[in-house]
Order: C-alpha cells, then sequence, then structure tokens
C-alpha cells in the first residue's frame, strides 16, 4: 500500500514545496528550508515526531482506520495522517467496485462522517489554537491536506488517459456518452474525499462556535499563523479547477462564508485568493447570500492589484450571463429580483475592471489574445473558449465611443449583448480563439447557426461582416471570400 504523499518535500514552517529541503531523520515525513527553521519548529514538533508505522496501517481497512480515529482525534498521534491517507485510499478502491460497502460500511456515508471530525468548538473561551498547530506538525498531516487530490475517481481516470485534456466531440449526444461511460456526473467520491480535508482546512483558519450547518463553518475570527494562510490558497486553488469543483460538490458548503470571512477581516488575502483564481467558483455560487455579499465587496476592490489574466477572466465571467445564448454559472435561484441583484453586482465589477485600466482599448487588446484555455488541459466539458467572445464585442463597442467607458454605457452595450446570438457571430468568436479551438467551436455551433440559415453562408465559403450599430440592430455586409 503506497502511503508515499505523506513524505513528499513540502516545508512544515512555510508549507510551500520548495528545493532542498532538509528531512527530519527521525519521522522521515517533515521538511524544513534549514537547519533553523527546524529548531524553531521543534517545540511544536517533537509531541508528535515518530516515524508513522506505515506497515501496519497499510494493513487495515477503512472502517478499522475510522474507528481508530474516532477515539482518538482529539489525541493526535505520529500515526493519524497515515490512517487519514489509508482511508482515503479505501475510499478509492470501493468506488471502483460495483458493491461499494465493505464490513456492512457504506462508503456514501464516510465523508460525513469524517467531516464531523473537522467540526470543532472554541467554546468556553477555550482555544484550540495549540491543537490545530500540533496537528499541521504531524507527520505527514500538511502533505495530506495541501497535496490530496480531490478530483473524483472519475476525472482521475479520464485524466489519467486523456492527460491533453478532455477529447472533442462534434455532438453533444457524443458528450453525454462520454460523461455515462466515465460515471463522471454520478461519481460523488470528490465529495467524499472533500469533506474532510476542506472542512479541516477551513476550521484550521477560524475560531468560534459551530452552527447547525457546514455553510456557517467558514464564520468566525480568523487565526493568523503561516498555516492559515496556506489553507486558504488551497481551498482556492479547490475553487478554481473546475474538475476539482465539479467533484467535491456539497463539501464546498462552508467555502462562501469562509472567503467572505477572509474578505471581510483580510483584505489583502482576498486579492491572493483571486489571484489563484477562485473568481470562477465565486460566480458559481453566487445565488448563495455568503457569495454574493463577497461579489459585492469584490466589487469596490482595487483591481490594480490583481493578475491582468484574472482581470480578463472576471470580466468575461461577470459579461456573459448578460447574454442571450449564455447560462448563468450559478444554480437557478428561483427568484427573479435575486437574479437580478446578481446581474447588478456583476455589471458593478466589470465597470470597475473597465474603468480602472489606464488604456481600456489597449487592455481589451490584449484580453483577446489571451489564451488562458490552451496553457492549463481542461477536462470538464470545454467551450473553447467562447466565454470570452463577449470581450470581442466589447472591444468593438468601446472602440466605436473612442476609448471611453461608464456604467451607463456598459449597461446600454450589455442590453445589446442580450439580443445577440454569439454561434452567429464567428467573427468575434476568430478574435478570442485559436484556429484549432475555433474550428471546434464552428463545429460545436454548426446546427444553431443553421436553424439561422447562416450555414450555408459558411459552407460557401462567404464571410459576414457584421457591425452593431449605436441602436443594437444588426447590419450585415456579406461578401464573397
Amino acid at each position: 500500500m503506497d502511503l508515499s504523499i505523506l513524505q513528499r518535500p513540502l516545508c512544515y514552517k512555510s508549507f510551500e514545496v520548495k528545493e532542498k529541503l532538509l528531512r527530519c531523520a527521525q519521522c522521515k515525513c517533515a521538511w524544513y528550508a534549514s537547519r533553523e527553521e527546524q529548531k524553531s519548529h521543534w517545540r511544536i514538533h517533537k509531541t508528535v515526531c515518530k516515524e508513522p508505522d506505515f506497515t501496519m496501517i497499510s494493513k487495515l481497512s477503512g472502517e478499522q482506520c475510522y474507528k481508530i480515529l474516532e477515539t482518538m482525534f482529539l489525541k493526535i498521534d505520529h500515526n493519524t495522517a497515515a490512517m487519514l491517507e489509508r482511508m482515503y485510499q479505501f475510499i478509492r478502491e470501493e468506488s471502483r467496485k460495483e458493491d461499494t460497502n465493505s464490513d456492512n460500511f457504506s462508503i456514501s456515508d464516510f465523508g460525513l462522517r469524517l467531516h464531523s471530525f473537522t467540526r470543532m468548538s472554541s467554546n468556553n473561551n477555550v482555544s484550540m489554537d495549540i491543537y490545530y498547530k500540533t496537528v499541521w506538525a504531524v507527520p505527514g498531516m500538511p502533505q495530506f491536506l495541501l497535496l490530496t487530490d480531490l478530483r473524483s475517481v472519475a476525472y482521475t481516470e479520464v485524466v489519467k488517459r486523456f492527460p491533453s485534456g478532455r477529447p472533442f466531440f462534434e455532438s453533444e449526444d457524443e458528450d453525454i456518452d462520454f460523461e455515462m461511460k466515465y460515471m463522471i456526473e454520478s461519481d460523488d467520491t470528490g465529495e467524499v474525499l472533500g469533506w474532510f480535508v476542506i472542512g479541516f482546512l477551513i476550521r484550521s483558519c477560524v475560531d468560534g462556535p459551530i452552527a447547525m450547518t457546514s455553510n456557517h463553518d467558514g464564520r468566525g475570527n480568523l487565526r493568523n499563523y503561516k498555516f492559515c494562510e496556506a489553507a486558504m490558497l488551497k481551498i482556492a486553488q479547490i475553487y478554481s479547477t473546475p474538475e476539482i469543483r465539479g467533484s467535491a460538490m456539497k463539501s464546498m458548503y462552508p467555502v462562501p462564508g469562509f472567503f467572505l470571512n477572509i474578505a471581510q477581516n483580510k483584505p489583502d488575502m482576498l486579492i491572493n485568493v483571486l489571484n489563484v483564481g477562485a473568481f470562477s467558483g465565486i460566480i458559481e455560487w453566487a445565488d448563495e447570500q455568503y457569495s454574493l455579499d463577497l461579489m459585492k465587496i469584490i466589487s469596490t476592490l482595487d483591481t490594480k492589484a490583481l493578475d491582468e489574466e484574472i482581470k480578463f477572466e472576471i470580466l468575461s465571467l461577470c459579461c456573459n450571463p448578460f447574454g442571450n445564448t449564455s447560462e448563468s454559472p450559478w444554480y437557478s435561484s428561483g427568484d427573479n429580483d435575486s437574479e437580478q441583484k446578481i446581474l447588478n453586482v456583476c455589471s458593478n465589477i466589470a465597470v470597475k475592471i473597465l474603468v480602472e485600466s489606464p488604456n481600456v482599448t489597449t487592455f481589451l487588446e490584449r484580453a483577446l489574445m489571451s489564451r488562458q484555455e490552451k496553457k492549463v488541459p481542461v477536462w470538464t466539458n470545454s467551450e473553447y473558449g467562447a466565454k470570452r467572445i463577449v470581450l470581442a464585442f466589447l472591444h468593438q463597442k468601446v472602440n466605436k465611443n473612442d476609448g471611453v467607458v461608464n456604467k451607463k454605457l456598459l449597461k446600454c452595450w450589455l442590453k445589446e449583448w442580450k439580443k445577440i446570438e454569439t454561434h452567429n457571430y464567428p467573427e468575434l468568436a476568430m478574435k478570442v480563439m485559436d484556429q484549432d479551438f475555433y474550428e471546434r467551436w464552428l463545429e460545436k455551433t454548426k446546427s444553431s447557426r443553421a436553424s439561422y440559415g447562416q450555414q450555408e453562408n459558411m459552407e460557401a465559403g462567404i464571410t459576414g461582416r457584421r457591425e452593431i450599430d449605436e441602436g443594437g440592430d444588426v447590419k450585415n455586409n456579406i461578401s464573397g471570400a
């Protein structure tokens, strides 16, 4: 049984993966950048510094590990991280079997039972700080919390088989068949794995009582230790990765309230969280009040501190929900008033990004050249950069308005965007996509264009050059290729 993840080089002082680290000779799991770091950490680490009994633990079942931890979790020792890793391996192994019960223990219940370990409260003015400092010093625990892959078993299999990203399919039926074959939608192992890791990362940072439901677990006083910073950035990384977000599902319930807590009390850390790419997860949960309140704070931030690529992404994510053919990234709120509140905040964020750009035209020109989807393989259902088509539209409008943009203008432009069927404007798509992605997008949207009488012109080699006048009407100037 391979438990080597717990021995990977990871500094126990900075909680970063670094080169040329020194390993603790006694536990063989803790690493440091220098002997001085090791000495300063020894006061905490010495209480748990002993090599985990990997041989014994590898022979245990997940149920046996759980029962041991259930009786001793508050009395953590050198074997705690290894027990957790063995349980996670058990979950993955059992999920591949048709019968997902072992020793009469249901895998689907495993995550919530592990989650109960994380929901420890700081009641009666008794601080849990020493407890969390010790846990983060346990041999292998930082590696377990920060390096564990929370993708579901289904996504793990897809990534292994298709390392360059999700295969391209010409039809929606083929996409559906692919998801059914690999059980991407039905596999809940990512959620089971997420309940403990996400819950523990958040409670490591938050000092306060526990509410009835986990969506409030991120509320309370924020601790100020180095492991807290590492935990915050790990949660942001989880939120920024579509396949992990799609896998972790309900185990992410505490995250919106946690990020709102960061925004209210550590605004500089919020910038770091956003620069990791977490906004894609934040807007996906925008119909939750915590996320909506968080987005309101984001709309007041000084955007100059954000990386430019991140601003491109946030701008496209905030403008796309106004589109005619775009689905809202958040789940349906079932309330038109709530939906409008989200859209208002989205437009405020978009305006903030644009008006704080020294030169809006140049900013949007660089946005058109961005190819984020080419930099990182995507295993979710890819749009091939289609979400950035709105940036080409905005660039067109800003150019016509001599580089001037304000809230009133953007509101008018987004109303025009609402009238546009983007699949009928391949010249906009061409500006934001590489040739191979553009060809895939054309293939994907062929049937939609055909229904609007456009496909015949495309196949005849005719290029349509369309302009949108100030009233929002479409003018077609068609010329032969």
